[in-house]
C-alpha cells in the first residue's frame, strides 16, 4: 500500500493507481474510501467500463444502492448497450428519477409518496444466503447455454 500512495503523490491522474488503492480499502472494509478512490478513477477515465464496475461494487459495499443503480446504468452503456431498461417493483420517486436521468427507460410498478424501503412493500424481505444465490445464477447460466 505504501507503494500505491507513494506513486499516488507522484501521480494523481493515472487512474489505474485510484483502483488499485479502492480495492485496498475493500480488503480493509473501509467501503466509503473505496467508493472515493474508484470515483476518483472514474472521473479520471469516465468511459472506463471496468472502473465503473468497480465504482459500482463499492457502492453496493457501502449501501448506497441508489447510486450504484445509476452506475450500472452507466457501466452498461459504457460497455455499448444500446438501450437500457431498468424494471423495479417499487422505488421512491427521487430514485426512479435519478435512474431515469441515466437510463433509456425506467418501469416501475409503484412509487409510493411514503416510501422508507423496499422492504416495507413485501410480504417476506428476508435475507438470500449467497449459497442460494450461487445456485440460482449456475441455474440461470445453464439454461442460457442449452
Amino acid at each position: 500500500r505504501r507503494f500505491v500512495r507513494r506513486h499516488l503523490k507522484r501521480h494523481p491522474d493515472i487512474a489505474a493507481l485510484h483502483a488499485t488503492m479502492g480495492f485496498a480499502y475493500v480488503d480493509d472494509g473501509q467501503y466509503p474510501k473505496a467508493v472515493a478512490s474508484f470515483k476518483t478513477a472514474v472521473d479520471l477515465e469516465p468511459d472506463d467500463s471496468p472502473f465503473l464496475n468497480d465504482w459500482g461494487g463499492a457502492l453496493l459495499l457501502a449501501e448506497r444502492w441508489r447510486e450504484a443503480a445509476v452506475v450500472a446504468v452507466r457501466s452498461l452503456k459504457a460497455l455499448g448497450a444500446r438501450q437500457v431498461i431498468v424494471a423495479v417493483p417499487v422505488a421512491s420517486s427521487e430514485a426512479k428519477e435519478r435512474i431515469a436521468a441515466v437510463a433509456d427507460e425506467v418501469v416501475c410498478l409503484a412509487t409510493p409518496m411514503l416510501f422508507s424501503a423496499v422492504g416495507q412493500w413485501y410480504g417476506d424481505f428476508g435475507q438470500t444466503e449467497d449459497a442460494e444465490v450461487r445456485d440460482l445464477l449456475e441455474w440461470a447460466h445453464a439454461s442460457l447455454e442449452t
